[in-house]
């Protein structure tokens, strides 16, 4: 199953206030691992899935 195949089916389950909060933590997640990464000089390709849910949290945010 794809990000987008997984987000949809998220979003019809749970309704649009949980799907919200779902993405905004994922966002958070994500900076959360990146910031963590760049504190060890390391690095990772978690910008791609932090990118995707902060747009699905931006297109909610915009349809609200």
């Amino acid at each position: 199953m794809f990000d987008n195949e997984i987000a949809e089916e998220l979003r019809k389950t749970y309704g649009e206030d949980k799907y919200r909060t779902f993405c905004e933590m994922q966002v958070a997640r994500y900076e959360m691992a990146k910031d963590e990464l760049t504190k060890l000089n390391e690095s990772a390709d978690e910008s791609y899935y932090r990118y995707f849910w902060k747009i699905k949290l931006d297109e909610l945010n915009k349809n609200s």
